[in-house]
């Protein structure tokens, strides 16, 4: 028998879920997908449980994780609501959010530069 519960998490940090790329540009997706908290919760037992480094474990305890435990995707929540993503006659809106002011409010984009970890420099072609 499932048991069904409601979790809230708090990003201490932007979070970048990535989804497509378009050159040097990647776009991020907006909500988190079930799979990247299975994995954060498998990282986390399985380093939790074992008192030295074994990969086995990573897989045993994900395996577990995947057979017990079913992540749904995590959406933005606020005020008592959660936005998920819905099509209306007005377009795609975010709880009662249009796209615009969604993403005005909680999208923002930044550069960064991959760097060559021996010499400090920028990664060739990522400028």
């Amino acid at each position: 028998m499932w048991k069904c519960y409601t979790l809230i998490f708090e990003a201490n940090a932007p979070i970048h879920i990535g989804y497509k790329k378009f050159g040097i540009v990647t776009k991020t997706r907006y909500y988190i997908l079930g799979r990247n908290f299975w994995g954060a919760v498998t990282a986390t037992l399985t380093r939790d449980i074992m008192k030295n480094y074994d990969s086995k474990i990573y897989q045993i305890v994900g395996e577990f994780i995947k057979e017990n435990i079913i992540f749904t995707h995590f959406y933005i929540y606020e005020d008592d609501k959660v936005l998920y993503p819905k099509f209306s006659q007005n377009g795609l809106k975010y709880g009662e959010l249009s796209q615009y002011a969604f993403e005005k409010k909680y999208i923002s984009s930044y550069v960064s530069t991959a760097l060559e970890t021996s010499s400090r420099t920028a990664e060739e072609e990522s400028l």
